[in-house]
């Protein structure tokens, strides 16, 4: 079990960290309670952690005993002091019957205490990691969110579950961001907005605190893939990782469907990270021709979905549908990632040959009609060389989706049948 997970969590951190985030599954997100380096809830969480830090920081800084400036302070006696340079502090004095200008107000230099300004670049330094990172991050996902909301506003109590989950998300990106610039802020502001970020550590390191619980942070701010070993352990430990193979799982599984894709000459036309952290549409093009491939479609009975498929029951989620051309409209076929290994388990998968449906009539012996799925497969972690066909028809079936020694060939010959299809019918 430990090699079956510590090989999908190989490729997805490859692909891209953000995929071992929970993402939709808020239920895994709280058993977990945790994140992995690199990805988006962990960018999140380390901005949370050091922006609480940063007051704690500025207030334990350390003072320099020494300093070579200094600054006028008034006094309103002389001793020590120097008379004012401005006017307007002196005044007309009459003695004696002489009148003379005499000063008001004196002025005395003194040291001018400076906070030592290294640990003040270094934290600086740490800010504008994150900034960057949270940037890039959210750069990717950012504008799919909004695309993956707007697709959820339907009537549909899971669908604007899904719908909420998306908008917290979006609303801690923001939140994050104006944290990140208002801790900025305020260390530009305590080094007199004199200041430019520096990498390397002060020394002597400040001893307050708070400065102790910036060095231990730093590391996994400044090279977050350090931590995670620590992470995968975690993962690995009885009985959380149950919980979240089946998301792992099924996200491998469209990481795998994309490169088979990508090998066999279909060139993906957007970044896939949004759509496989998020759902969605991507859309492959070869030799001219055009094949959609639909992340966690979520289509109802009586809602268009942007797919053209309906649903005949209430609603219906295909991990993977795919989309070519066929005779009098689109054709369609379905992959279900399931991690049961049983024959009754996978062969239920081909229930999407029923319960989906194409919205455009297609006309059969002269009688319009509306087609469903072509096939509709099961992908799930037998080992197998071949794809295992249930009957004979070729409708259903199952797709070996093994990561552990992992070898695309099943899943590559039963891409081809569709490739074949859909490049016959696009010509």
């Amino acid at each position: 079990m430990n090699d079956f997970v510590e090989a999908i969590v190989a490729d997805l951190r490859a692909f891209s960290a953000t995929l071992l985030d929970p993402g939709l599954a808020p239920e895994v997100k709280a058993r977990r309670g945790g994140s992995t380096p690199g990805s988006l809830a962990w960018i999140l969480r380390d901005v949370d952690v050091l922006c609480r830090l940063v007051p704690r920081l500025l207030a334990q800084l350390q003072v320099l005993e020494f300093s070579f400036r200094t600054e006028l302070v008034p006094r309103r006696m002389p001793r020590g002091a120097r008379p004012s340079m401005h006017p307007a502090d002196y005044d007309w004095y009459e003695e004696g019957g002489t009148r003379r200008l005499v000063p008001t107000q004196w002025f005395m230099a003194v040291p001018l205490l400076e906070v030592d300004s290294r640990p003040l670049a270094w934290l600086l330094h740490l800010l504008d990691c994150l900034t960057i990172r949270l940037e890039q991050t959210s750069q990717r996902i950012g504008k799919h969110l909004n695309d993956a909301i707007n697709e959820r506003e339907v009537s549909s109590y899971f669908a604007r579950g899904e719908a909420e989950i998306l908008r917290q998300t979006e609303r801690e990106i923001v939140e994050a961001d104006a944290n990140l610039q208002r801790s900025r802020q305020l260390v530009l502001a305590r080094a007199n907005w004199r200041l430019v970020a520096s990498p390397v550590r002060p020394s002597p390191y400040p001893l307050a605190p708070a400065w102790g619980s910036l060095r231990l942070l730093a590391r996994t701010l400044e090279h977050p893939g350090d931590s995670l070993p620590d992470i995968l352990k975690s993962l690995l430990a009885e009985p959380v990782h149950m919980a979240d193979l089946p998301f792992l799982y099924q996200r491998w599984c469209g990481l795998k469907l994309i490169e088979a894709l990508r090998a066999m000459g279909w060139r993906c036309k957007k970044d896939s990270l949004p759509v496989l952290f998020l759902g969605g549409e991507l859309e492959f093009e070869k030799q001219g021709v055009l094949l959609s491939l639909w992340f966690e479609a979520r289509i109802f009975s009586e809602i268009g979905h942007a797919s053209g498929m309906v649903c005949a029951e209430k609603e219906a989620s295909p991990d993977f549908l795919l989309l070519t051309p066929g005779r009098g409209g689109r054709d369609a076929f379905v992959l279900d990632a399931t991690l049961s290994t049983s024959s009754e388990a996978r062969s239920l998968k081909s229930k999407y040959l029923s319960t989906l449906r194409n919205a455009g009539m297609r006309t059969i012996a002269g009688v319009p009609t509306r087609h469903g799925p072509l096939a509709s497969w099961a992908a799930a972690p037998i080992a197998r060389s071949s794809c295992d066909l249930e009957g004979g028809s070729g409708r259903s079936g199952t797709v070996p989706m093994l990561p552990v020694n992992w070898s695309d060939a099943p899943l590559r010959a039963w891409l081809g049948d569709i490739e074949a299809h859909a490049l016959a019918w696009g010509r």
